[in-house]
């Protein structure tokens, strides 16, 4: 038995009062801070992914009979007509379309080339817009913003043309 020195009250516990008190405390504000911890990991979501594969033809981007590098360039969207109604020539002078969600990426690829993407992308992204810049022209596509199991979409870089397969 112990004494509490203030009060003089006797107690059966070897510990002091003040001091199981404050251990409540301390696991309570522990329990609390866990809770805190995972309401906030289970309530955000993870960010949306792009995977697709870039085949290039061996005759890529011709000009005089040649094949050449082209530069494609990706546009993270949440929406996809205000893409589409954007000129890819203004796109291509540092044009923002409304409803982007992150910075442009590009990619030069060679003639012949095939290239597998993965690319974390920002929230609220949707789709991808998909730009070329040709010799002939520039030539845009659209895919969704996601890495499906299987069959996940190809970009095809023609002579002169973008395609999604």
């Amino acid at each position: 038995m112990t004494r509490n020195p203030t009060t003089g009250a006797r107690s059966q516990c070897s510990e002091p009062r003040n001091s199981r008190r404050a251990s409540a405390l301390t696991a309570a504000a522990r329990a609390a801070g866990l809770a805190v911890l995972l309401l906030s990991c289970a309530s955000s979501p993870s960010p949306p992914e792009v995977c697709l594969t870039l085949e290039a033809s061996p005759n890529l981007n011709q000009f005089d009979g040649s094949p050449h590098v082209v530069v494609v360039y990706f546009y993270p969207l949440q929406n996809l007509m205000a893409y589409r109604q954007t000129d890819a020539v203004e796109l291509l002078d540092g044009g923002r379309p409304p409803g982007m969600t992150g910075d442009v990426w590009e990619i030069t690829v060679m003639p012949g080339a095939t290239r597998d993407l993965e690319e974390v992308l920002p929230q609220n992204t949707r789709y991808i817009g998909v730009l070329a810049d040709f010799y002939s022209g520039p030539s845009q596509a659209v895919v969704e913003a996601e890495c499906p199991t299987f069959g996940k979409p190809t970009i095809v870089l023609t002579a002169s043309d973008v395609q999604v397969r």
